[in-house]
């Protein structure tokens, strides 16, 4: 994945927010705008969208593609709309609350499949660097780069509740029949409600 400049990611970053109040304060709105502004935005690749509480930081929704299934321009605004209305973790955002949020857009790497014994695993993973994806039977679960930072975790506590937020046993992440991820993650954030988009680094 290309690294993206500062002035794009904070394109991506207003039109995240513009997709979100667009969509719940009217009820014509159409995504195609949000994509004909974002018309150079052509890279295949994996888009999350979160929404956070100012200044509590407490999350208020947090969804998105993990693999590139089409252009950033046509999934951010998808992503964007369903982390403030379809993330069942929390109760859809209101137009009450646009001045109370803060918008950060994701943009992912390709996924690469972890392999070896358990401590081969935990050595691999960088925190801050390296997000990881789970899957196991009909369980999953992802948590972004950034996340085990703001939490304080390391290596093991990341695999831990990887599994756990999978519905699972925390330490299941040591057996040979979990499928784990891991990818990076270029991290573009509001500092306050429609403020100065920043890009964040571990």
């Amino acid at each position: 994945m290309r690294r993206f400049s500062g002035e794009e990611g904070e394109r991506l970053v207003r039109e995240a927010r513009n997709s979100i109040e667009l969509f719940i304060s009217s009820p014509i709105f159409n995504k195609r705008l949000i994509e004909r502004r974002l018309s150079d935005f052509d890279d295949e690749i994996g888009v999350f969208v979160s929404i956070e509480h100012y200044p509590t930081g407490n999350q208020r929704g947090r969804m998105g593609f993990i693999r590139p299934i089409g252009k950033i321009k046509k999934l951010l605004p998808e992503a964007a709309i369903a982390a403030s209305t379809e993330d069942p973790r929390h109760v859809p955002i209101s137009h009450l609350e646009f001045d109370e949020i803060i918008v950060e857009v994701d943009l992912l790497t390709r996924l690469i499949k972890l392999a070896g014994r358990s401590e081969d695993i935990k050595k691999s993973v960088k925190i801050g660097r390296d997000g990881l994806m789970l899957t196991y039977g009909y369980h999953s679960n992802l948590i972004l780069p950034m996340e085990a930072i703001s939490k304080g975790w390391n290596a093991e506590d990341l695999l831990n509740e990887l599994c756990e937020g999978a519905g699972l046993e925390k330490h299941l992440w040591k057996s040979h029949d979990i499928t784990i991820y891991k990818f990076h993650s270029q991290v573009f954030k509001e500092t306050s409600p429609r403020g100065i988009v920043r890009e964040i680094r571990p």
